[in-house]
Order: structure tokens, then C-alpha cells, then sequence
């Protein structure tokens, strides 16, 4: 899920989160941080 990758990532780094989110949900999950 997305979501849940992102929340880990979140305070990493914020661009790896975009490009995650994309590779995984590109037409689902819409999230720009």
C-alpha cells in the first residue's frame, strides 16, 4: 500500500515517497508531498 510505504519513508526522504507512490499506485494514489 502506499499509504503505508509513505509513512515510513516520510522521514527519510519526501522524493523517494513520490517516486514510490508512482511506481507502485501511478493511476490510483495521487500524492504530491
Amino acid at each position: 500500500m502506499c499509504v503505508v510505504v509513505i509513512n515510513e519513508i516520510l522521514t527519510q526522504r519526501r522524493v523517494t515517497i513520490n517516486a514510490i507512490c508512482r511506481f507502485y499506485d501511478q493511476h490510483e494514489y495521487r500524492i504530491n508531498l
